[in-house]
C-alpha cells in the first residue's frame, strides 16, 4: 500500500495454484486460524473517502448461522485493544459482509452492507469493494 510495507505471520504460503486455470500468476494460501498480512499502519489507510479493494478468494468453508469469518480487517489499537475499523467478511451462508466505522464512539457511523449473492466453499470468487468519497 504505497511506501508502506506489509509483513506475513502465522504460516501464510506462497506459490499456491490461483484462479485461473492455465495462468502461472499464484496466490497465497491462508490456513484459516492464524495466517494473516499486516498491512501498513492505519494512520496510511483512507478510512473515509475513496477506495477501491479487489480480492480472489476460495473459502475452504463458510460459516453458519450468524457466525463470520474475516477476509480483510483494519484495526487500530485503542488503549492497547484491537478495534475493528472496516471489514470484508463471510457471513452464515456465504453472504459476503463490509462493515464500516467512520468516527469512535456513540458518534460514529456505522454501515453494514451484505451481498445478496451467496459463495460456496472450494471455488474461486473475485470480490470488489469500491467505497464513494461519502465513505459509504
Amino acid at each position: 500500500m504505497g511506501n508502506a510495507n506489509g509483513a506475513l505471520l502465522g504460516g501464510t504460503t506462497f506459490g499456491e495454484d490461483g484462479g485461473i486455470v492455465g495462468d502461472g500468476d499464484t496466490a497465497s494460501g491462508f490456513n484459516g486460524s492464524g495466517s494473516t498480512i499486516v498491512m501498513a499502519p492505519s494512520s496510511q489507510f483512507p478510512k473515509n473517502g475513496d477506495l477501491s479493494l479487489v480480492l480472489w478468494i476460495n473459502a475452504a468453508t463458510i460459516p453458519t448461522g450468524t457466525s463470520t469469518d474475516d477476509i480483510l480487517a483494519l484495526r487500530e489499537n485503542i488503549a492497547g485493544t484491537p478495534v475493528s475499523i472496516a471489514e470484508i467478511g463471510i457471513g452464515g451462508g456465504g453472504a459476503i459482509y463490509y462493515r464500516h466505522e467512520s468516527g469512535t464512539g456513540a458518534e460514529g457511523q456505522h454501515y453494514h452492507l451484505f451481498s445478496n449473492a451467496k459463495i460456496t466453499a472450494g471455488a474461486w470468487r473475485h470480490l470488489v469493494l469500491t467505497r464513494d468519497t461519502a465513505g459509504r
